[in-house]
């Protein structure tokens, strides 16, 4: 039977590959382009410009490689170097791949490409080559990013940017930027400037040496990394990201233009293929989470593996993810250099995995550099701390515990000073922030730099914060003995002086008589400086006192902690100053960090402060990938009017798109979507998306119900036509009966027609048509039917002829069992149950 198929199989292969090579074929001279070949005159590529033609092009490619694999068997289709390398390696070096194997052992491909300048020339061809093939092309760049939003002379870095390839292609479209493109001595060496480069594109690229594994010392305003973090393992893509830091400031960019790799089965046979062969060649395949490998007795690593299991069943479950944690730090009794490669591995996989799904924890990323200290040394545990301060960057604890570490593990007191400057940009207003501080001190003490103690302590003195007064004490104590330039600005400096000379004039003083007035004066103006640090700390002192939990955690706050949050946050957005409020907000979204009211908020403010436009967008994508689950789509719906709003229709759409492939039949969601349609492609485009849903096998009874509803809506509010409207009602009638919006939008749309005296008669009909099918044809409930009934009855007295009361008296009895009901004078005079008032505007 097996062979029969196979048989079958490799026919139709030759068949297909014979009839999609002749559509190739077809194209090519019909369009008079040239034949491919390898001549040395022959064509780079086909020059196919047709969808349908590359999509014949890469059937014939993966048809071939089918037909190859199937006619040579599995053992020569293996490939020895990449299995060599898989069952070799079970590390993250360069050297630990396929390529190196085969041939530079021990030697990365890059370190190769240095030492063979002709193998790393032609690489850096193929790459410019490369850039010209169908769906690579560099244009996608240029013309997809919003280049044009930079400000004239902002400075590009194109970080391993080969030849320049990319930049060129950019600064010819967009004429107001400036580029460095940087890349190894044996890449910058070998440019040519050629004379099809506009000399004015010239004069605006320079070409830079520089090695991306070390510190960039070259400030710009874009960092680009364009097909660079792929090829590089994670630990060394943390490295290439984090050598950026120094020479990062307020407002800079990175821009990463890389492959996303969708799953399998989504993409074209041969492309797939060759994902797939580049993955592995390059990145050794590292094992799938649910595949993991653990050290340790067969007992211990059977608990690991249900562990595992269970996180992967319920990521959602803190305590499983803590049982696993403590469960893969003790293998083989604790772990250490001399732990087996499977327990290292497995171990790192577990952290990683639990500070992706919980970056606030900032107690586990220390434990987690303390196991990389003890297993791989400082480097390591340093790339754990940076990681651990970019995923929560106002941890105060967490910047004092990197600090410290690099206090003890480094000898550049430069280094030191650097990234304490570092934590006391991102920390240093924070309320409980002083065992930062006295950190930072305690360095500089080590070092008798008494004169940078004093100007940290200068900068202190200003912070609203726990602890202030004793600042201010060694800070008025050190003032004593420092020079009179540096105690106070020297505006306030030049003030005193004339004050004091102004009394002088009338009775003569020696100049040490003025230097002890002038140290007065400024000594009275830092008391001025600390009663008004005080009296800020005093309006603070109530709200923080009131915060039992700052740090994060999985359980809920209680309500008491909430209402504080909302009065801390209504206080500093009083007090007017942008820098406190935001920090605020970023504290709040530490202990709060799954409550959307928070990040809505926070979302707000920001939009309402001018040129903030991409702080809005961070706001709104960390509240929608790393903390709000999908289950509560309210902020990305607004992040999605966001977007919108900001000319970019294509990623509004995506997000709801997103949004619906999580949760299928969301309601609120599909409307919006259509809502979303409509205002950018017209009604037609809104109703296609509604009847896809209507479609959908996804989607629940009620959601299509929902949806039915709403394209009468669009049909009647925004074409204007209630009778194609009304057809849409009447027409799917039969399959929502047991749906009470269907019913009641129904209802409520007969209800608001416009009439006159001419048409009322009419118009009566049909309400009265819908009335009675809810109460005769619809699956509804008791319940909905009288309360949908009681709307009818409403307008029968408001607009009903003379007839109409006993009709409503018999709607009342069947509905009510008596005459005269409890609240009928109410329903008949009270004008806030209006058909035209309140049930409308309830409804709205």
């Amino acid at each position: 039977m097996t062979e029969q198929n196979s048989s079958s199989r490799i026919v139709e292969l030759a068949e297909l590959i014979a009839e999609k090579t002749r559509a190739v074929n077809t194209y090519l001279v019909s369009g008079g382009l040239p034949q491919p070949s390898f001549e040395i005159d022959g064509p780079s590529d086909l020059g196919i410009k047709s969808d349908e033609v590359e999509k014949a092009r890469m059937a014939v490619i993966g048809a071939s490689m089918e037909l190859q694999d199937l006619l040579q068997g599995p053992v020569a289709c293996l490939r020895p170097a990449t299995c060599d390398a898989l069952e070799k390696f079970n590390g993250q070096e360069l050297n630990e791949t396929a390529y190196s194997l085969a041939h530079c052992p021990g030697e990365s491909v890059w370190s190769y490409y240095d030492s063979h300048p002709d193998t790393a020339r032609r690489f850096a061809s193929s790459m410019d080559s490369f850039t010209s093939s169908p769906g690579h092309s560099v244009e996608y760049l240029a013309t997809g990013y919003s280049w044009s939003e930079l400000p004239k002379g902002s400075k590009v870095i194109d970080i391993g940017g080969s030849k320049g390839h990319v930049s060129i292609a950019i600064a010819k479209i967009h004429k107001q930027l400036l580029f460095v493109v940087q890349d190894l001595p044996a890449v910058i060496n070998d440019v040519e400037l050629n004379d099809d480069m506009e000399a004015e594109v010239q004069h605006r690229i320079e070409f830079e040496a520089h090695d991306f594994l070390i510190e960039q010392k070259r400030e710009g305003d874009v960092y680009l990394l364009r097909w660079i973090l792929h090829d590089w393992p994670d630990k060394y893509v943390v490295k290439i990201l984090r050598n950026l830091i120094p020479v990062l400031k307020q407002g800079n960019k990175i821009l990463i233009n890389d492959f996303i790799i969708p799953g399998p089965g989504k993409m074209d046979s041969a492309l797939e293929r060759n994902v797939s062969s580049a993955l592995i060649t390059l990145a050794h395949a590292p094992s799938m989470a649910s595949e993991m490998s653990f050290g340790g007795a067969d007992d211990e690593n059977a608990e690991l593996r249900k562990l595992n299991a269970e996180v992967l069943e319920n990521p959602d479950e803190f305590e499983t993810w803590e049982k696993l944690v403590r469960a893969a730090e003790t293998q083989e009794g604790g772990l250490n250099r001399n732990s087996s490669p499977q327990a290292i591995s497995s171990t790192r996989s577990v952290y990683d995995r639990f500070l992706a799904k919980f970056p606030l924890f900032f107690g586990y990323w220390k434990k987690y550099a303390d196991l990389e200290f003890s297993i791989a040394g400082t480097e390591a545990a340093e790339m754990v701390y940076e990681r651990g301060v970019a995923s929560i960057s106002n941890s105060a604890d967490l910047w004092t515990n990197f600090c410290a570490f690099k206090v003890e593990t480094s000898h550049d007191p430069d280094v030191i000073r650097e990234l304490f400057e570092r934590g006391a940009n991102c920390v240093g207003p924070d309320f409980l922030a002083h065992p930062f501080w006295d950190k930072y001190l305690e360095f500089e003490e080590r070092l008798e730099a008494y004169d940078r103690i004093f100007a940290i302590l200068g900068r202190v003195i200003l912070i609203p914060m726990h602890q202030y007064a004793r600042y201010f004490e060694r800070y008025r104590q050190l003032a004593q003995s420092r020079p009179v330039q540096e105690l106070a600005p020297s505006d306030r400096l030049a003030q005193f002086r004339a004050e004091i000379d102004m009394e002088g004039m009338q009775k003569p003083r020696t100049e040490l008589e003025i230097d002890r007035e002038l140290r007065a004066r400024i000594d009275q103006y830092h008391l001025e400086i600390f009663h008004h640090t005080q009296t800020e700390t005093t309006k603070r002192w109530t709200y923080e006192q009131e915060i039992k939990r700052p740090y994060f955690h999985v359980t809920e706050l209680d309500e008491a902690q909430l209402v504080n949050w909302r009065k801390y946050l209504d206080f500093e957005e009083a007090e007017g100053s942008y820098q406190r409020t935001a920090f605020l907000y970023e504290r709040c979204l530490v202990a709060a960090a799954y409550y959307e009211e928070f990040w809505l908020r926070f979302a707000r403010w920001m939009f309402a402060q001018d040129n903030k436009q991409e702080e809005v967008r961070n706001i709104y994508q960390r509240a929608s990938c790393l903390y709000l689950p999908i289950s509560k789509p309210a902020i990305r719906i607004q992040y999605a009017l966001f977007e919108e709003m900001s000319g970019r229709p294509d990623v509004a759409e995506a997000i709801h798109e997103a949004i619906l492939m999580n949760i299928p039949g969301h309601v609120e969601t599909i409307i919006s979507w259509a809502n979303l349609q409509r205002r950018q492609g017209g009604l037609e485009a809104a109703i296609e998306v509604l009847k896809t849903q209507i479609d959908a096998e996804a989607c629940d009874i009620f959601t299509k119900a929902a949806a039915v509803a709403h394209w009468a809506k669009l049909l009647w509010k925004i074409k204007g036509s209630a009778d194609e409207a009304r057809q849409v009602f009447q027409e799917n009638q039969q399959w929502y009966l047991d749906s009470k919006h269907f019913w009641s939008e129904w209802l409520f749309f007969e209800l608001q027609q416009p009439t006159s005296a001419a048409t009322e008669s009419t118009q009566q009909t049909r309400i009265k048509q819908v009335h009675n099918d809810i109460r005769r044809k619809s699956r509804l409930t008791p319940e909905v039917r009288k309360e949908l009934a009681h709307y009818y009855q409403v307008y029968l007295l408001e607009r009903g002829g003379k007839d109409t009361a006993k009709e409503y008296m018999d709607l009342d009895r069947e509905d009510n069992g008596s005459i005269f009901p409890n609240g009928f004078f109410d329903l008949a005079c009270n004008t806030e149950n209006s058909t035209e008032g309140h049930i409308f505007s309830k409804r709205e």
